[in-house]
């Protein structure tokens, strides 16, 4: 069992989650910059970095 309060565990899983974020987001602006023009998506995977994007900003931590 685990010794960290309910807000600790809630920092750790957002640290996770914005881990995962971050890597989907580069994969998704490499493939989208080597597709060579042979893919058409690139409206779907701009959606998806901008999406990213903005879940990182509610998740990026305050500095007080």
């Amino acid at each position: 069992m685990s010794n960290r309060t309910p807000l600790e565990r809630l920092e750790g899983h957002i640290k996770l989650l914005r881990l995962v974020l971050i890597s989907c987001e580069e994969k998704l602006e490499l493939y989208r910059d080597h597709s060579d023009g042979q893919y058409h998506g690139g409206a779907e995977h701009t959606s998806l970095i901008g999406r990213i994007k903005a879940a990182m900003a509610v998740t990026e931590p305050k500095d007080d």
